[in-house]
């Protein structure tokens, strides 16, 4: 038989060492950039780029400093001792000495006014801890109900001890990044502001890395430190606060990248050994599925990109998704060396790639474009992941289709009898035959008590999902996590910022009642840990003087008072803030009922009326964030629906076979989400994508099976025996490359991060749904409806074997 001559066949048999040559080139080129890429574990993940609160947040951050600061929680039952001041004296003399602290905040700096008796005291010589002749039975006293140290540097039974641990920041930020908010979030910046914001951006990069190092060093010295002291206390120390958990996090994501690696790379291997047990359909599969992953995984690096939590799947997803299209090659090739013993191995490695192409390039275009759904996001790095997914898996299908023949091209060809290649259908695939062909209505109307009992679970969907709980409860992470949100006064900071006209103001008997009016609203909020301001620095004073409020502006300007209240208050005092923190752990929180009522409550308090009010903070970004999950849900969802549908139109040309093949396919994503509803598992930003990803993902065997049914079927027009050849033929293919799908999502769930144990538990649960779907529901369709028609018979060539040449299987008796 003549093979005809086309382009691919003449580039595959003359030039295959030239397409290795530069594909191995290429990957040897960026892969050694690979295990140079960079993690980053910032909790700007967490919230929306694009949020107008977010750019507020920027804006106020050089007027109230930075939140690099650890926590340390340390418990003991005799703190306010002389032997527990000299103990603390000795922790912080050792914590001050851990690389890159430049300060640390405890009860050793509390002003202790009521050390006598009187109204009278002299900022100038107010005592501490520190001091000489303190009385400490009347310090703890003191202490323990101390407005700004209760349930922030102390526990209210006085046993837990809050020390805050400063980062120094890099003297860059500190002088650039006033300027740098206020470009970034310019409306319509000249051309020199522009220039001067990419200047900024340049040397605040640098002092970024900077601060990664030192937080690196700081919280690695810290724990060293904690080893040598928890001898000497009664439990063991807890840490928390944000360069801790972005330490951790890094961590996480460094153990995923490795133990997904690895594990995806043993199942995989062990599963292609037992299914095909030839070396080759090992070895080819496995190596032409690495090389996109190391052009992609190296080219991101060199280009400076970096991994979050979003994209540290992004390696072992990318190797996963190529595997099935090495599958149906392997299928394909082992079908034709069957059928066609004569031919050459090269004629059957082209063909069976040719063959093949068509299906693979639209169920590949569908799957980009479900990833490419996720550039809707208002997160970056849910953007940065659907984009680079959707480059790789583009890479990825051109890499198969050149690759696996090229490397084909000097092995000899294999010899495979009849008895080798499955003729009727065995097992699962088996019984899903039976089924469809028995009771196809049945398990239509199965299908839709599911989906509707689905669809009831997804009105049960919620985002409230809480930062603590990303986290396994055994972790480090978590533990300091809880430890500190239920002891020492929550973890979720909020500011509400209050601005006047007039300097002094909040020093003013008006602007304490102003700031009083802002606290009384989360003194109604159960989930309230924590809240400090001027109004509850002077509610402390009061304890002193009752009469202190006419003489707080003589004495705001004391250094002494100033170096207490420039945490709350701008050097004018003109802007204050309350800080409130919020219990993630407790079980009544939610975020958006807090925040409504918190700004019905500015609104209606006649004490605010004339100040400009405003409430920023981590609580509110996280809030944000989430209630943008829904709506990023919903919009990645009809977006990856709508480019499905025009795929399959064009496949297929018939809007009546796309809507079917549709349906199946939105079946297990909405019993997925229905789970989810059910369980009461909320979105977060690495759930929110399933639902795009397993409709992008799972219609690839749908349009694999439509395609070799249309095939069948145009041998004689019988819809059920087309059902039991596509079923002895393709059914297998797509039954092992979905198992390959959803074992690499599996692995997944290795992670010590729950978003992605969750990611890749549910994802793989829609993959077997559309498993499921494709080789029960989508032919039990076909036979209710009479779709697709019977297509024409193609022309065939008499001295040629290409792919429309294969004979049909003959259906299991």
């Amino acid at each position: 038989m003549r093979p005809h001559v086309t382009p691919y066949r003449t580039l595959i048999l003359k030039g295959w060492w030239i397409i290795l040559l530069v594909l191995f080139a290429w990957a040897i080129g960026v892969g050694q950039y690979m295990f140079d890429i960079d993690v980053d574990a910032g909790t700007d993940v967490l919230v929306g780029d694009k949020d107008p609160d977010l750019a507020y947040y920027e804006r106020t951050r050089p007027l109230w400093g930075y939140d690099e600061y650890a926590m340390v929680a340390m418990v003991r039952d005799d703190w306010i001792t002389p032997d527990g001041v000299a103990l603390q004296k000795q922790i912080v003399k050792a914590l001050e000495a851990v690389p890159h602290v430049e300060g640390v905040v405890s009860i050793l700096d509390v002003p202790l006014l009521r050390q006598q008796d009187g109204p009278l005291f002299d900022p100038a010589n107010v005592p501490t801890l520190k001091s000489e002749g303190i009385d400490y039975d009347r310090a703890r006293a003191e202490i323990v109900e101390h407005t700004q140290a209760r349930g922030n540097l102390i526990s209210t039974d006085g046993r837990s001890l809050g020390l805050l641990v400063f980062l120094a920041i890099p003297e860059a930020m500190r002088t650039f990044d006033k300027e740098w908010a206020a470009l970034k979030n310019t409306p319509d910046p000249t051309p020199e502001q522009a220039k001067r914001l990419a200047e900024l951006d340049a040397l605040l990069d640098v002092a970024s890395d900077e601060l990664a190092v030192r937080r690196t060093a700081m919280v690695d010295g810290l724990r060293e430190t904690v080893k040598r002291l928890e001898p000497k206390l009664d439990e063991p120390v807890r840490l928390s606060g944000l360069p801790f958990i972005n330490i951790s996090i890094e961590e996480h994501l460094n153990h995923d990248i490795e133990v997904f690696g690895i594990a995806a790379l043993v199942l995989f291997t062990l599963g292609f050994l037992l299914v095909y047990l030839r070396p080759r359909f090992v070895v080819l599969p496995i190596l032409t599925c690495l090389l996109p992953v190391v052009i992609v995984i190296g080219t991101m690096a060199l280009r400076g990109d970096v991994l979050t939590v979003v994209t540290a799947n992004l390696p072992v997803l990318l190797f996963t998704l190529m595997l099935p299209y090495t599958v149906y090659f392997v299928e394909r090739y082992r079908e034709r060396r069957s059928l066609y013993p004569e031919e050459s191995g090269d004629q059957s490695s082209i063909e069976a790639a040719k063959s093949i192409f068509l299906p693979c390039l639209f169920s590949c275009t569908t799957t980009m474009a479900g990833f490419l759904a996720l550039v809707t996001s208002t997160t970056k790095p849910v953007r940065t992941f659907g984009l680079m997914t959707s480059v790789g898996m583009g890479v990825g299908l051109i890499v198969v289709f050149l690759a696996i023949p090229s490397m084909s091209r000097p092995l000899s060809p294999m010899r495979i009898p009849a008895s080798g290649v499955q003729t009727g259908t065995r097992g699962l695939v088996r019984l899903f035959e039976r089924v469809s062909l028995r009771m196809p209505a049945a398990i239509v109307a199965l299908s839709l008590v599911v989906l509707g009992l689905a669809m009831w679970g997804t009105t049960k969907l919620s985002a409230q999902s809480k930062f603590t709980e990303y986290f396994m409860e055994d972790s480090a992470v978590y533990q300091g996590l809880e430890y500190i949100d239920q002891e020492m006064g929550g973890t979720t900071p909020l500011e509400v910022i209050v601005t006047a006209k007039d300097d002094l103001y909040f020093l003013k008997p008006e602007g304490i009642q102003a700031l009083e009016a802002v606290q009384a609203y989360f003194d109604t909020v159960p989930e309230v840990g924590n809240v400090r301001s001027i109004a509850t620095l002077v509610d402390e004073i009061k304890k002193k003087n009752p009469n202190i409020v006419p003489m707080m502006p003589f004495f705001g300007k004391h250094p002494m008072v100033r170096s207490v209240t420039k945490e709350y208050a701008d050097e004018a005092y003109k802007t204050s803030r309350v800080l409130v923190r919020f219990r993630e752990t407790a079980p009544t929180l939610d975020r958006n009922v807090i925040l409504d009522g918190l700004r019905a409550h500015l609104e209606s308090a006649p004490e605010l009326q004339d100040l400009e009010v405003r409430e920023t903070g981590v609580f509110l970004l996280y809030a944000n964030m989430l209630n943008s999950l829904m709506d990023t849900q919903r919009k990645t969802f009809i977006w990856v629906v709508v480019a499905i549908f025009v795929m399959l139109i064009i496949l297929f040309w018939s809007p009546i076979l796309a809507i079917l093949m549709l349906l199946t396919q939105v079946l297990p994503a909405v019993v997925m989400l229905g789970v989810m509803g059910w369980l009461g598992i909320p979105l977060d930003v690495i759930t929110v994508m399933i639902a795009a990803i397993a409709m992008g993902i799972g219609i690839d065997a749908a349009i694999q099976y439509t395609d070799r049914f249309r095939r069948e079927l145009a041998v004689d027009g019988d819809h059920r025996a087309a059902l039991s050849r596509a079923h002895a033929t393709i059914g297998r293919a797509i039954w092992i490359a979905t198992s390959v799908i959803i074992v690499g999502f599996c692995v997944l769930m290795l992670s010590q991060f729950r978003p992605s144990i969750y990611f890749g538990l549910f994802t793989a649960i829609a993959m077997l749904m559309s498993q499921l779907a494709a080789l029960t529901v989508l032919p039990s369709i076909f036979l209710l409806t009479g779709y697709p028609k019977r297509p024409k018979q193609p022309k065939r060539s008499q001295d040629t074997a290409d792919d429309d040449d294969l004979p049909a299987f003959y259906p299991s008796s």
